[in-house]
């Protein structure tokens, strides 16, 4: 509200203001009648086109008949002989009805001409006498030349011309009708600006002279506004328009302060009161409308220029309260079966302009109101009554019930209390929102929607207040007003699960049902941390699945799938689990067999629960995030068996990175062999890759290349055959050949092809690394490399490719012989290559003595079993 007095030059700059609003209205008003003109004078040059086509055209005189010629067949009769009687005239075709006639240019720009002379200058002409008499008072405050008191009587009978004038030019109109405007704009529009003088005339003499009291301002005020009731009645939506315009506008027109804002808003109260009972009355929607949105307009401009934040706003709290209470109370809302787009089917526009308005101007007296904590809680259970009752009433969606849980939100926010009032007010709030969710519900089409309203919003209350007031810290406290709210809505499903068999109250009793459980869950977390969080949550989806094969509802899933993406979360892809203190609650086993352990079987349970009611996003949520918690339990177990200390301690060494490899590999072996089994589930067939390719990621990557030996000079331990190579190299092996010994079995070439190679590279390297720790001991990077080793390594090599020509004999496999003519190929050029300079003396007479006796057995090897099935018998030419 203005609070200083404006001068001479602000007086012209805001005439000026208004002379360049006026003048760009018309400019615009002439712009959107002359397109309208071209369009019509197009119409009618259409129109004219098509009347001409239909047009007949005109008839030629009819030819005289030639003669009848005689008949040169002889006669048969005298029928035959008697002329045939003439057929029907054709019947001559109907002439199209006149069109009627499209306006001329002249007329539209006649019609251009009466609205704006008879519409847009006369409502110019009363907003300028309403702000005319505001500025006369301003002025006669200025100048100092006549006592208030003579201030105030002249703008009364300002007032009084005015709306005499207009009730004159009612009665006695300058023309009967008003051509194409239907209206006479001239009488409302001068009763208005009556009406705004009289308004800004009582109210000055209260809140700029002190001259009246509050009581009767307040009276004076009622007697203007029940002569704008009045003469509405009798002129039309246009004066109430105007009068609420005027009214609204006078305090920021003449200015002044009032103090705590008990005078201003009494005066508001007064204008919106009269103006929605008039709109309600005669039907204008808009008016309506606009009376709230000014009354808000009102509230938010005053709470942001006020002095300052030292008295409680409750002139504003309070008058807002009327603002909602009018609108909700009066307006007319739509039914559903009123025609309209596709969204404004579903929702209420007017009832969706009044949540968001009242939400936004509640939020700034809540802060306004620096923690008044009867003020706060007092206006939001008020303000959330009204927009829940307002959302209920109607046929569509208002966002009321929206908009009330956001108000008890924005209220507890601001309140300025310690834990216990946070906690009274999450619990009055979320019991009393639990009941009107559940008493809208009662005979609505929308039942679900307050249910959401009445279940979700009473959990965010209560999660709201302990972010806080418990700086996320456990709390006991809160966890027992988590688990009352989850006893309520477990009241509430009860009551409806006596109306089963209704749709509506299915979706009641599903609600409820569901946030009774998240409550419960809700409490958990506020209680819990670490590893328990996740445990309590898991079984809450157990929970859930067991509810719902009493409850069969689609929001029990949505919670379940919901919940199991959290836990999922929580412990697959949260870094901070590493970090958990090692002891478990059970003596001498760690936390990760009931943290994943736990959590698996309670998966588990909801999977079997749910049954075929899963859908497969819930299915798969369940099974792969079991699978996961099983391999990460796997993987930590390891984790703690390679080492002592904790999970998060440094290093990865080739023990842990070995038997990692030979886990991930087992699981997706496993996998890989369930997925071809009937019936099997979309886990298995479409989830083995990811431990398998994990498991071979870790041999090619670490163990192979980075984690190697060799290049690390790690220990591998001093015991032969059982070290650190057998997991690490030796057990991938035989891996890598089950997947390809299975992948063959099906048909899978490439998949076959693939594991082969990788195993018979990881069991080569094993052979290698074997070796050479029986040369070198525990250290393998040494860079000496004896005769001996060198020999050795060339005899295991061929005993190696002997081993594969024999399993491939054995087995008929091909992939096994050509296997081992690679490796004899790649021990004939290390010998040749290698050991001929590298050796000397004895060592390199047997190590070529030794190659040439292998290479000899194995070409006899060849003839005698692999090339002699080749041979047809007949022929004895080798098969094609």
């Amino acid at each position: 509200m203005a609070g200083a007095e404006g001068t001479p030059g602000e007086e012209a700059d805001v005439m000026e203001l208004l002379i360049v609003i006026a003048v760009v209205a018309a400019a615009v008003e002439l712009t959107r009648q002359r397109r309208r003109l071209t369009a019509l004078e197009r119409d009618n040059a259409a129109l004219r086109a098509m009347v001409l086509a239909l047009a007949p055209a005109p008839q030629r005189a009819p030819e005289p008949a030639p003669d009848p010629q005689p008949d040169t067949a002889p006669a048969h009769g005298a029928a035959a002989a008697a002329p045939l009687p003439d057929p029907d005239p054709a019947p001559e075709p109907a002439r199209p009805e006149p069109a009627p006639t499209a306006p001329g240019a002249g007329d539209r720009l006649a019609g251009l001409e009466t609205r704006l002379t008879g519409r847009w200058l006369v409502w110019t002409g009363g907003v300028a006498l309403a702000l005319g008499g505001g500025f006369l008072v301003q002025v006669s405050v200025e100048s100092g030349l006549l006592s208030p008191t003579v201030r105030v009587a002249l703008g009364l009978l300002l007032a009084w011309a005015l709306v005499a004038a207009g009730e004159w030019l009612r009665r006695r109109p300058p023309a009967r009708g008003a051509g194409p405007l239907r209206a006479d704009h001239l009488p409302p529009t001068v009763s208005g600006a009556g009406l705004a003088a009289a308004y800004a005339s009582v109210w000055a003499a209260h809140g700029l002279y002190g001259l009246v009291s509050q009581a009767a301002a307040f009276g004076g005020l009622a007697a203007v506004s029940f002569a704008a009731l009045v003469l509405a009645l009798r002129h039309g939506p246009a004066l109430a328009a105007l009068g609420i315009v005027g009214a609204y506008a006078v305090p920021l027109v003449v200015g002044g302060e009032s103090g705590d804002g008990t005078a201003l808003f009494t005066y508001l109260a007064a204008v919106s009161a009269v103006a929605a009972l008039t709109a309600r009355w005669r039907g204008w929607p808009r008016v309506l409308t606009t009376v709230h949105w000014g009354g808000v307009a009102w509230v938010l401009v005053w709470m942001a220029t006020r002095p300052g934040f030292d008295v409680a706003p409750w002139p504003a709290a309070l008058y807002l309260v009327l603002a909602t209470g009018l609108a909700v109370g009066l307006r007319r809302r739509p039914t559903a079966a009123e025609p309209g787009t596709r969204w404004w089917r579903r929702h209420d526009g007017a009832g969706l302009s009044v949540a968001v308005a009242t939400l936004v101007a509640a939020c700034l007296v809540f802060i306004g109101a620096d923690g008044n904590v009867p003020l706060v809680a007092g206006l939001a259970a008020v303000l959330a009554g009204l927009l829940l009752a307002d959302d209920r009433a109607g046929a569509r969606h208002t966002g009321g019930a929206a908009a009330a849980v956001l108000t008890l939100l924005a209220g507890g926010a601001t309140l300025d209390v310690a834990q216990a009032g946070a906690l009274a007010y999450a619990l009055a709030a979320s019991a009393a929102l639990t009941a009107a969710g559940i008493t809208a519900a009662h005979g609505s089409g929308r039942a679900g929607w307050f249910t959401l309203a009445g279940g979700a919003g009473s959990l965010l209350l209560v999660a709201a207040g302990y972010a806080g007031v418990a700086s996320g810290e456990p709390d006991a406290d809160w966890a027992l007003a988590a688990a009352a709210v989850a006893a309520l809505h477990t009241l509430a499903a009860g009551y409806a699960a006596r109306h089963r068999g209704h749709a509506a109250w299915d979706a009641v009793l599903a609600g409820y049902a569901t946030a009774a459980l998240a409550g419960l869950a809700l409490g958990v977390a506020l209680l819990l941390r670490d590893a328990w969080l996740s445990v309590a949550l898991a079984w809450t989806v157990a929970a859930a699945a067991a509810v719902h094969r009493s409850v069969p509802v689609a929001g029990l899933r949505t919670l379940a799938l919901v919940l199991a993406g959290v836990v999922v979360v929580r412990l697959t892809a949260n870094p901070e689990v590493l970090a958990y203190a090692i002891d478990g609650p059970l003596p001498g086993v760690p936390w990760i067999w009931t943290g994943y352990g736990l959590s698996a079987l309670a998966f588990a349970a909801a999977r079997l629960l749910f049954a075929g009611a899963a859908g497969p996003a819930l299915r798969t949520a369940l099974e792969a995030g079991a699978l996961s918690f099983i391999v990460l339990l796997g993987s930590l177990q390891i984790r703690l068996a390679v080492a002592d200390g904790p999970l998060d301690r440094p290093g990865y060494d080739l023990l842990e990175q070995g038997l990692n490899a030979v886990w991930w590999l087992s699981v997706g072996l496993l996998l890989y062999i369930r997925a071809a089994a009937p019936g099997a589930s979309a886990t298995a067939r479409h989830g083995w890759p990811v431990p398998a390719a994990l498991g071979a990621a870790q041999v090619a990557l670490g163990t192979m290349l980075a984690a190697n030996p060799m290049v690390t000079g790690e220990p591998v331990g001093a015991t032969p055959l059982v070290n650190a190579l057998l997991p690490a190299y030796a057990l991938p092996a035989l891996l890598f050949g089950a997947f390809a010994a299975v992948a063959g079995r099906r048909g899978v070439r490439r998949l076959s092809l693939a594991a082969g190679i990788a195993g018979l590279a990881t069991l080569w390297m094993w052979l290698v690394l074997t070796v050479r720790h029986a040369f070198q001991g525990t250290i393998l990077s040494s860079p000496t490399l004896p005769d001996g080793e060198l020999y050795a390594h060339s005899a295991v090599w061929l005993a190696f490719g002997a081993a594969l020509l024999a399993a491939g004999l054995w087995r008929g496999a091909l992939a096994l012989r050509y296997a081992s003519l690679v490796v004899v190929l790649a021990t004939v050029a290390k010998v040749f290559l290698v050991d001929m300079s590298a050796l000397t003396g004895l060592w390199r007479a047997v190590s070529f003595l030794g190659l040439g006796a292998a290479l000899i057995g194995i070409g006899y090897a060849y003839q005698r079993f692999v090339l002699v099935r080749q041979t047809t018998p007949e022929g004895g030419a080798p098969a094609s």
